[in-house]
């Protein structure tokens, strides 16, 4: 298991074995990202975890950063080009992200979602 401090100290990104990362991959870990074992993220992923849109000030500069947590469980994939928003707090064991897709929901195990924003196209027979 890989772990990485941040500098606001309540952040960690951790990972077990075997995560697969393409290039130019983007993994925002300020509030924290954990992946299980046997994750891919592909070329172009953006995992985001924070936002400065609550607060209700009219410049969005002006209000405090939202953190939030991501964990990947076992097995999942990201396709290219997807980004997983900081809404999602879990993506399940062996789920796919088709590439392109914009994640604001979390996605159950075993299920392939896909689109913008993504929607469950089908369950994994797995």
């Amino acid at each position: 298991m890989i772990k990485a401090a941040h500098p606001n100290a309540e952040s960690v990104f951790s990972c077990k074995e075997g995560l697969a990362l393409g290039s130019n991959a983007y993994i925002d870990y300020t509030g924290s990202v954990e992946t299980g074992a046997y994750v891919t993220e592909s070329e172009w992923v953006r995992s985001l975890t924070h936002d400065h849109i609550s607060d209700g000030n009219k410049d969005w500069r002006e209000n405090g950063i939202k953190y939030s947590r991501i964990t990947i469980e076992d097995y999942a994939w990201i396709g290219a080009g997807a980004i997983i928003m900081n809404s999602v707090s879990i993506i399940g064991e062996g789920a796919v992200v088709a590439a392109g897709s914009i994640v604001t929901k979390d996605v159950d195990s075993y299920h392939v979602v896909g689109g913008a924003p993504a929607k469950v196209l089908r369950k994994r027979n797995v």
